[in-house]
């Protein structure tokens, strides 16, 4: 019996997708990500993972005084972006 119907749901496992693997932290470390745009907030921002979390970018200018620009962001899902813990401590 599927884990779906032993849980009440209906149909078999069959018609359940098949769950997308989570890259760990350090695949983005020193990258600039951002996940899919969401409610307009912070999270929808950019943030450059530094130590297995994300640290928010809080303006643009940060990009090019550090040697990153703009095409150099990644698009990462919102689980993979959730996964990374994130430090409070904005990047200024």
């Amino acid at each position: 019996m599927s884990l779906l119907l032993a849980l009440g749901g209906c149909g078999d496992a069959s018609e359940v997708p098949p769950a997308r693997a989570i890259m760990p932290p350090v695949i983005y470390e020193g990258k600039i990500v951002r996940q899919p745009p969401s409610n307009g907030g912070k999270k929808d921002g950019w943030f450059l993972v530094q130590d297995g979390q994300r640290r928010w970018i809080s303006n643009t200018a940060w990009l090019h005084k550090n040697g990153y620009t703009p095409d150099m962001v990644l698009e990462i899902s919102a689980a993979e972006f959730n996964a990374l813990g994130e430090n409070p401590l904005p990047m200024e």
